[in-house]
């Protein structure tokens, strides 16, 4: 859900600001091909869980701790191979003249006596078009988040970790027995075992619609950070609108 709502978010906010949406084509990015197969290897411990149980709820939980690390593998194979790539092409050369007209406009508004933004510096500012450098931000935090996601689940045998405070919202007695018991699919409750407990899943998600508290209503740090760098990644594709300066017309000509 948090996911969707960072991804949605920043489709509405660069189709307002480009108007177009060809940039959901991902042009920009390489490798893409990963995100399938990593979506893909995300979903298989939901599926196998619910139709063949047998072959992940083993004893070791071996495959279901290799499904969860293939799959952020893919997505940070995916980050790596952009990281690089935009880095090289980022201008950093506009970027810096955009920072230093955007601190002179800082300094003009809080200032008694405003420093002054040369006309050239800010008409070369105007012109960055260019969100590589979200782009670059973007990429840059997904990269922590996907290796303490790798860290969080891989030490405890793929499940994520909750607080012991989900069993206060569950009202059923037989249920959050069951849930002491480890009923829970593909989380379990914090204990003294638990490792990288910071990193699960401890931030409780707004509930507007008076549902059933479920795990899926907590988000973690790593959560946050990938749904702010997917944001970041999403709105860098899409590219500023193009002023069309119309020529003006010859008052000399007759």
């Amino acid at each position: 859900m948090l996911y969707l709502l960072a991804l949605g978010l920043a489709i509405l906010a660069g189709v307002v600001r480009s108007r177009q949406i060809n940039a959901l084509m991902l042009w920009e990015l390489r490798a893409v091909f990963l995100l399938p197969l990593a979506l893909f290897t995300a979903l298989l411990p939901y599926w196998l869980g619910t139709y063949w149980p047998s072959l992940i709820w083993t004893e070791d939980r071996r495959l279901l701790m290799v499904l969860q690390l293939l799959a952020r593998s893919l997505f940070l194979s995916f980050v790596l191979i952009n990281l690089v790539r935009t880095a090289r092409r980022t201008n950093w050369t506009d970027l810096r003249r955009y920072l230093q007209v955007a601190y002179l406009r800082l300094l003009q508004r809080f200032q008694a006596r405003p420093h002054r933004i040369p006309a050239g510096l800010a008409r070369r500012s105007k012109q960055v078009r260019d969100l590589s450098p979200l782009r670059l931000a973007g990429l840059f935090l997904a990269v922590p988040g996907l290796i303490g996601q790798m860290m969080v689940l891989w030490t405890n045998q793929g499940y994520w970790p909750l607080p012991v405070s989900y069993l206060d919202q569950i009202e059923d007695p037989l249920l959050a027995e069951g849930i002491r018991n480890g009923a829970l699919h593909l989380s379990r409750l914090m204990d003294d075992q638990t490792r990288y407990a910071f990193l699960g899943r401890m931030i409780a998600w707004p509930d507007w619609a008076g549902q059933p508290a479920t795990p899926s209503s907590y988000v973690s740090l790593t959560d946050l950070a990938l749904a702010l760098a997917l944001f970041l990644v999403t709105i860098s594709l899409f590219p500023a609108r193009k002023k069309i300066h119309h020529a003006k017309p010859d008052s000399n000509k007759k």
